[in-house]
């Protein structure tokens, strides 16, 4: 595996997560870019989303065959006349 299928599997069970009890998607979309936050949001993505970047990638100085990769996932999300993000961070209530 490269570690763009490793990033498109972080993908897909990222999608696939809903909330316990309603079903609900968690997030509206996901996508692998070396973008920041503020770019994916100029480029219309809906809150809440997450971005995936792989940031390292590399291998291993006594076994070269073997090859690591480091990922970040990146949350965002966005509560309405919420100014500072508190309610994101420690998941207060939506009105």
């Amino acid at each position: 595996m490269n570690s763009l299928q490793v990033a498109k599997q972080i993908q897909y069970l990222l999608l696939a997560r809903t909330w316990a009890g309603t079903g609900s998607k968690v997030f509206h979309d996901v996508k692998i870019t070396p973008l920041g936050a503020g770019d994916a949001l100029e480029a219309g993505t809906m809150p809440p989303f997450a971005l995936i970047h792989v940031t390292t990638r590399g291998s291993d100085e006594e076994s070269p065959e073997k090859k690591s990769a480091v990922f970040e996932i990146e949350l965002c999300a966005d509560v309405p006349n919420d100014r500072y993000m508190e309610a994101a961070m420690v998941g207060g209530v939506r009105t």
